[in-house]
């Protein structure tokens, strides 16, 4: 099996004191077809990782998938491409990129 995965790194640095500070680093993931919250908590946490990890940390699911049938179950399926943002400790992005 072969998946193709769209991860999106963003590092922010502030220029201070004639150097470059980190202030601090997310991890964005565009959904693929067929995916759901719970899907995705489980690929990036663990099959016993709860949906509610990644649907606090996408406030802007409720407006529109808060009356799906499943919403807090996170079973409702995503459109391909949305962007999701993957609420990973800091330390986890910056060691890669510091």
């Amino acid at each position: 099996m072969v998946a193709a995965i769209r991860e999106t790194i963003v590092h922010r640095y502030r220029y201070r004191d004639a150097k470059l500070a980190s202030t601090g680093g997310e991890m964005l993931y565009a959904a693929k077809e067929l995916d759901s919250p719970r899907s995705i908590a489980a690929f990036y946490f663990g099959p016993l990782a709860p949906a509610s990890v990644i649907l606090k940390a996408n406030p802007q699911l409720r407006a529109q998938y808060a009356k799906e049938p499943g919403y807090e179950g996170g079973w409702f399926r995503l459109p391909a491409g949305t962007a999701m943002r993957i609420p990973l400790p800091e330390e986890w992005i910056s060691r890669f990129y510091e």
